[in-house]
């Protein structure tokens, strides 16, 4: 049986369900079947996930208690809303972001490598991977796609996000924590919960 550590407070447990070495094979299902059957905390399924019914899939297959993508989300953003491929929505808003942060071209390029991945056709797409400064890519983007950038200063180019949102899960965790007497209890209860 798979045990959590008294006082480390962990809530939840991320399973790949694959080793380094089977990196190009498709994930061992039964294992993380296995794991999530054992644990009481609830485990997080990660592994082969590219799209929305992929993520249903592995879900209703092993009983984990949610789904996590990495590569399929950098292909397509939107991938939990059901998209096939990257909306070109999501390439303004990439854009939109790095024009207010100090994002290095790389990081910039990088992404949009693999957001335009199932979008471009492959010419474009070797042409696109090419590209070595920001203004390229914007050019590139104007011309292929009707993407215009857009610099944005102010209230719409920062992304806030609200955490104390009434009912979501920070909130609630934040309220029971507040509720006790330090972190510390907080976490020694969640343990004596899940850690068995």
């Amino acid at each position: 049986m798979i045990r959590g550590n008294q006082g480390k407070g962990a809530t939840f447990i991320t399973v790949h369900a694959r080793t380094p070495q089977q990196k190009h094979q498709p994930i061992n299902v039964e294992a993380l079947k296995e794991v999530t059957s054992r644990v009481r905390l609830p485990v997080i399924g990660n592994g082969d996930v590219r799209s929305l019914q992929a993520a249903q899939d592995l879900h209703d297959k092993t009983g984990c208690r949610g789904v996590m993508a990495a590569r399929g989300l950098l292909t397509n953003p939107a991938l939990f809303s059901g998209g096939a491929v990257t909306p070109v929505e999501c390439v303004r808003q990439w854009l939109s972001l790095t024009s207010v942060t100090e994002t290095h071209f790389n990081t910039l390029h990088h992404h949009l490598v693999f957001m335009l991945e199932k979008v471009l056709p492959k010419p474009l797409r070797l042409k696109f991977n090419s590209l070595k400064t920001r203004e390229q890519v914007l050019d590139f983007l104007a011309e292929h796609l009707g993407v215009e950038s857009s610099a944005q200063s102010g209230e719409e180019g920062i992304i806030q996000c609200d955490y104390t949102t009434e009912g979501s899960y920070f909130a609630e965790t934040v309220k029971r924590c507040d509720s006790r007497e330090s972190l510390d209890d907080y976490l020694q209860d969640a343990c004596a919960l899940y850690c068995t």
